[in-house]
């Protein structure tokens, strides 16, 4: 036998071939050490599962269902009644009577097309990714953009408004109420309070499978 493990007819030991696991959620390919000895690690090559399947029940339906739902209505808000949209950022008693004006409605119109934006990525990533670090640094992004929505909500419409909880309008419920508690659901996500993301294959089931 060579250096490199081949016999003189050049075929490779049975010891040294990889071996192959296939469930129905990865293919696994692990190599197989002489001696019994199994690497620590299965190597994948291809899954099927994604962070929407992995996320615990109550981030799984807030961020892959609840959300996405909520930016296609803010999405075409603006779309379908600008005025509407523009004049139902404040209460009642604050809202202008006058028609928005050019820019204003052009503003209305990208942020519209922003929560569609937003929707989209989301989706993109938790439907695609397997990492959960990629998901936890986009929910954290969007935890501290959820922060800036309510800053700029609260200095516009004033404290007053803000806390008025009982005055709210729809559009009060959708800047704040939701806003607020999409954070609180991604600030006790990313704290590991409502539990931990499915792993895919475990290195203890990889080896058991191997033996």
């Amino acid at each position: 036998m060579s250096v490199l493990g081949e016999t003189e007819g050049g075929a490779i030991p049975q010891c040294y071939k990889p071996r192959q696991d296939v469930d129905t959620r990865l293919t696994s390919i692990t190599p197989t050490i002489p001696f019994g000895l199994q690497l620590p690690y299965p190597v994948l090559n291809q899954t099927t599962a994604n962070m929407a399947s992995l996320l615990p029940p109550i981030p799984r339906f807030v961020f892959t269902v609840f959300e996405p739902i909520s930016l296609v209505a803010g999405f075409f808000g603006p779309i379908l009644d600008t005025e509407n949209f523009v004049k139902s950022q404040l209460p009642a008693a604050s809202a202008t009577p006058i028609w928005p004006a050019a820019t204003t409605r052009i503003l209305a119109l990208q942020l519209g097309n922003v929560y569609g934006l937003l929707g989209m990525i989301g989706v993109g990533v938790l439907y695609t990714t397997t990492e959960p670090k990629v998901v936890r640094n986009f929910l954290l992004a969007c935890a501290v953009a959820d922060v800036g929505h309510l800053w700029a909500t609260c200095t516009v419409m004033g404290q007053k408004d803000f806390l008025d909880v009982m005055n709210w309008n729809t559009m009060g419920w959708g800047n704040i109420g939701i806003t607020a508690g999409l954070l609180v659901v991604r600030t006790l996500y990313l704290i590991g309070a409502l539990g931990e993301d499915r792993v895919v294959a475990s290195s203890k089931q990889a080896i058991k499978k191997n033996t």
